[in-house]
């Protein structure tokens, strides 16, 4: 009966080795950090029609376009701008870039915009990670403004907070 007892002793600890053996390599870090180095400006802008409305969008390249009765004016300062945001992750991991549908801006002046952010320079708003767990991935996102007329976007500077939220798998 001692016998039985050391050779199943022995059978379990060589199960155990070939466990190890043949178990996956353990991923590196779930450890995600993202930065935004670059808010996201439209750059100056002015309706054409005081009873006229329109949208500004700025594209992941910072191209400024406008549909309605807005008038763009790109020779003024401040310039618009993409949003640029940093981020780190290990390699081979898979981004997804979340946004919130929307998001309100108001200004001292009492007015309010209805911005949209997205999209980002990754087609559906996934990527999958590069270089080691230290590389950097930047990405660049624009978005839409939706602008009503100067009763309601009376002449300011409007700010206000979006949520981005990168996933990884």
């Amino acid at each position: 009966m001692q016998n039985k007892y050391y050779i199943l002793v022995l059978l379990f600890f060589i199960g155990i080795g070939i466990k190890t053996i043949l178990a996956q390599p353990n991923l590196p870090s779930h450890i995600i950090n993202s930065t935004e180095v670059q808010p996201i400006h439209f750059g100056c802008f002015c309706l054409s029609d005081i009873l006229g409305s329109g949208t500004v969008t700025i594209n992941y390249q910072g191209i400024v376009t406008a549909t309605g009765s807005i008038y763009l004016m790109p020779s003024f300062s401040p310039i618009a701008q993409p949003a640029i945001f940093q981020v780190q992750v290990c390699q081979g991991r898979n981004i997804i870039i979340e946004y919130s549908p929307s998001a309100t801006l108001t200004s001292t002046g009492g007015g309010s915009l209805t911005f949209h952010p997205g999209p980002s320079e990754y087609q559906g708003n996934t990527f999958s990670s590069g270089g080691d767990c230290n590389f950097i991935n930047t990405i660049r996102i624009g978005g839409t403004l939706d602008v009503g007329n100067s009763s309601q976007n009376p002449e300011g500077a409007y700010s206000g907070t979006y949520e981005i939220v990168f996933n990884y798998q």
